[in-house]
This record gives C-alpha cells, structure tokens and sequence, in this order.
C-alpha cells in the first residue's frame, strides 16, 4: 500500500481537510486490480504485462465510461503504452467488454467473466483482486495474478476523522491504513 495525494485530488481533499471540525488524513491506495487466467497460460507477476501487450491475447473487461473498472483498465492501458512504446498495439483493440445481458443477472454461482474465461471466448480478464476468493471457487484451475507495483491502478480513498471524535476513532483509523487493515479488507 503506498500513501499519496495525487495533485488531482488535492483540492477537494484540502478543502475537507480545512474544515475546522475534519484531521487531515492520508489518502490509501491499494493496489485492487488484477489479471485472471487459466492456470495454463501460466501466468505471473513477471509475465502479465508481456501477456496484455501479446497481440493473440483476448482479454475481458469492465464497460469504460460506465463501471469504474473499466476506467481503471484504460488507465492501465494508458500506463502500458508509456512503459512499452512501441512494443505491440493498443490492448484496448483486442478487448472485450464482458457483461450480462441487461435485465438478466447470470445463474447463480456464475458470473460474465467466469463464463467467458471457461467459455474461451477470452484468454484472460481484469478484474478487481478483491474477488480472489470467489474467483478461486468459480475457477479452481485459475490464477489471479497481482499487476506489478508500478502498473497498480484503482481507486483513492480518503479518510476522514472528526476532531472531536472518540479516540478509538483514531485507533481504527490506524489499523484501517495497517497493512493488516488493509488484508484484512482486501
């Protein structure tokens, strides 16, 4: 977990801060993405980034612009072009957005992307790593994979603590940005 202030978010989270009644925190960024795959595609920390940037790769994703996710895996594209110029085409073109029907939720214990990985209609898909147990139980043969550190994408979560709040307020504050916290959250 690394603890920032992205210059985006400073402002409003400087204003909050100010507020005579709000202790400025640090803002928590975990790292939440991550690759699923068939254990057969061997996949690891090592070789998923030369796996999204391989042009036969079929990779599932969230809907950009609708689902956060989505938006998180642009920005993950995004990072991949400025690391690897040149390297292979925009995985963005060989995506594709795996979603349930409108008005139907998939059967029960499936989901869209279970489904199109068992399916091979995709050879891998980004997903949040909060879903590692369920996707271990959905996919017993499959591996998720963490992004390495300096391809983590994902949300910023502020945190904010009253002044005049209970002290073990602050206590949990600490244990919620622990790394013990942050696993146990996870």
């Amino acid at each position: 977990m690394s603890i920032e202030r992205p210059a985006a978010e400073m402002d409003p989270w400087s204003r909050t801060a100010s507020s005579s009644r709000i202790l400025p925190w640090p803002i928590a960024r975990p790292g939440p993405i991550c690759v699923l795959a068939p254990e057969q595609l061997g996949l690891t920390e090592a070789t998923v980034i030369p796996k999204l940037l391989d042009r036969s790769t079929r990779i599932g994703i969230s809907t950009p612009k609708i689902d956060p996710l989505g938006d998180y895996t642009v920005e993950l594209y995004n990072r991949i072009a400025r690391s690897h110029a040149g390297e292979a085409q925009n995985p963005m073109e060989r995506s594709s957005v795996i979603e349930t029907p409108p008005g139907r939720s998939p059967p029960p214990p499936r989901d869209a992307f279970a489904d199109a990985l068992q399916e091979g209609r995709v050879d891998l898909a980004i997903l949040y790593c909060s879903g590692r147990d369920r996707y271990t139980r959905l996919l017993p043969k499959a591996a998720m994979v963490s992004l390495p550190p300096e391809f983590q994408v994902g949300p910023e979560y502020a945190l904010a603590l009253l002044k005049d709040a209970d002290p073990l307020a602050a206590k949990l504050a600490l244990f919620v940005l622990s790394p013990e916290g942050q696993a146990t959250l996870a």
